[in-house]
Order: C-alpha cells, then sequence, then structure tokens
C-alpha cells in the first residue's frame, strides 16, 4: 500500500508539471497577439507581473504577510535577486518575439537546460549521471537541428535575427538562474510566499526599467491587447510558472528545466495553427529527439524515491 501511495504521488507530481509546460506553451501565441494589438515587449513583461503578484495578494495576502514577517534576511535577499533573474527572463524573451518566430525564440529560450548544468556544477557543486548528460546531448542537438534546417542559425548573417537569438539565449540564462536560486531557497520558505516574493520582485524591477526609459506604467491598450495580457498572467504566469516553483522543491531544478523543454514543441504547433508559423518535418525529427531526450532524463529520476518531498 505505501508503494502504491508512492507511486501515485510521483504520478501526481508528474502530471502538474506537464500541466505547467501546457499553460506556459500558450504565453507565445498570446503575447503575438498583445504585440500585434501594439502592446510593447516590456508592458507586457512588466503587466503580466504585476497582474500575478496582485492576484496573489488579493487571495492570500495575510497568510504571505505572516509568513514574510518570520523570514530570514537571507530568503528575502535570495527572492529578490530571483525576481530580477525572472525580470530579465521574460523581457529579453518577449523581445525576441520581436525578432524572430515563436519556434525559433521557445527553442532558445528553453536551452535552460545547458546553462542550469553548467551553473549548478560550478555554484551549487551538484553532480550528474551520464544518463542524464546523454539526454541532455539528445535534446539540445535535436533543438539545434531544428533551428539549424529551419533559419540557418549557425549562417545567418541578418542583424534583426541575430538580435533575436542573442535575446532568447539571454532569457534562458536568467530563468537557469532563476530555477536554481529557486531550488536553493524553496526549501525554507513557503511555496506562495517564494512566489509573491520573486513575481513581487520582478515587477519592481521592470518598474524601475520602464522609469528610466519614461515608459508609461499603465499603457492606453486595446480591449483585446489587455485580454491578451491578462491571458497570459492568469494562465502561463500563475499556474504555469507557480507549478514550476512547486517544482522545483521536488526535483533537481536539471529535471524541471529539462521539462520545459517541451514547451516550444507545443508552442510551435499552437504558433502553426494560430498564427500560420510552419512547423516542417525537421521541426517533427528534431521534436522526436527532444522528446527522447526528455524521456531519458525524467525515467531515470522517476524511479528514485527522493523525488517525493512532503
Amino acid at each position: 500500500m505505501a508503494k502504491s501511495i508512492a507511486k501515485l504521488g510521483t504520478h501526481k507530481n508528474y502530471f502538474l508539471l506537464a500541466l505547467a509546460i501546457l499553460a506556459i506553451s500558450i504565453a507565445a501565441v498570446l503575447i503575438k497577439g498583445a504585440q500585434n494589438e501594439g502592446a510593447t515587449s516590456s508592458s507586457i513583461a512588466l503587466l503580466r507581473l504585476g497582474i500575478a503578484s496582485v492576484c496573489l495578494a488579493l487571495l492570500s495576502f495575510k497568510s504571505i504577510w505572516e509568513d514574510v514577517k518570520h523570514c530570514k534576511n537571507r530568503a528575502i535577499l535570495g527572492s529578490a535577486l530571483a525576481g530580477i533573474f525572472l525580470a530579465l527572463h521574460f523581457l529579453a524573451w518577449i523581445i525576441s518575439l520581436e525578432h524572430i518566430p515563436v519556434s525559433t525564440s521557445t527553442f532558445l529560450v528553453t536551452t535552460s537546460p545547458l546553462w542550469v548544468v553548467v551553473i549548478s556544477f560550478f555554484v551549487l557543486k551538484e553532480t550528474i549521471t551520464r544518463r542524464q548528460i546523454l539526454g541532455i546531448v539528445i535534446a539540445m542537438s535535436s533543438a539545434l537541428f531544428i533551428l539549424h534546417h529551419q533559419n540557418g542559425i549557425f549562417i545567418t548573417a541578418e542583424e534583426n535575427f541575430l538580435k533575436g537569438e542573442i535575446l532568447a539565449t539571454l532569457g534562458a540564462i536568467s530563468i537557469a538562474m532563476y530555477l536554481i536560486i529557486g531550488r536553493t531557497l524553496r526549501s525554507t520558505i513557503d511555496l506562495k510566499t517564494y512566489v509573491f516574493l520573486t513575481y513581487g520582485f520582478a515587477t519592481m524591477a521592470l518598474v524601475v526599467y520602464h522609469l528610466h526609459r519614461g515608459e508609461n506604467l499603465i499603457p492606453d491598450l486595446s480591449s483585446t491587447a489587455w485580454f491578451y495580457i491578462s491571458c497570459v498572467a492568469l494562465g502561463p504566469q500563475l499556474v504555469g510558472h507557480t507549478i514550476l516553483n512547486w517544482g522545483v522543491r521536488r526535483f533537481p531544478a536539471i529535471i524541471v528545466s529539462m521539462t520545459v523543454l517541451s514547451e516550444p514543441i507545443l508552442a510551435s504547433i499552437l504558433a502553426w495553427i494560430i498564427l500560420d508559423e510552419m512547423v516542417g518535418l525537421s521541426s517533427l525529427m528534431g521534436f522526436t529527439g527532444i522528446l527522447l531526450g526528455i524521456f531519458i532524463v525524467i525515467h531515470k529520476k522517476q524511479a528514485r524515491p527522493s523525488l517525493t518531498v512532503n
């Protein structure tokens, strides 16, 4: 019986991770819609985090405030640093969508497992198994295969496209840092409190960015643009990223970030259907490789009882 319960808990954890990926996969299409309605990338980043922070405050401000009062300075400062990296992630990634297609941007931004491995090795002194390395290599190689065949990533000389690639990669590095910091803090701080603090600090960082650039904090947008941004805030942000924050306590950051690598598959399919951004045979071949890599990494960890931490 105990074994069955443990398995159920593990399966539930993976189901929630899948739900998070489904939620965040619709973000790129919604953001494209908001951009087409005249919303600036920086405003979208600010409003998605700001709306999500307000919703969290309305739902459980009293309990969050009680937790915050008992938080150590290390947890507060760590949450602030994580929030800054989260703000940088959204700002860089959303701007990249102005320059490159959804599939290209999402594949580059979800190269975060590579950066998680490098950063975790040097900062957290974490080890990684040969099986995990194999899975990462297969998944990352498949992503690069898609990018090369779709857009000539290795030979392109177009400045606008290159700018988008750099920004999306910067988004990958910053979200890797965000996941790693969350991994170190989540054992000492409640989930809703950590999420509220990181979203709040990320919002404040973007407010400072807007004020520095002289931009309006609450822009004059169409009702359609507001609808798209609200959907991004409530779905991908409040549901998707909150579950990912929950996941980093139960899984190593590398597992969470490898799972996130499936995001561009769903995002590319949605962009194909909604935005008419064609997904070719090379992309489908790459998708297969990515799914294989994710399976190799997660299947190894699935057998370990240390996954479920209550």
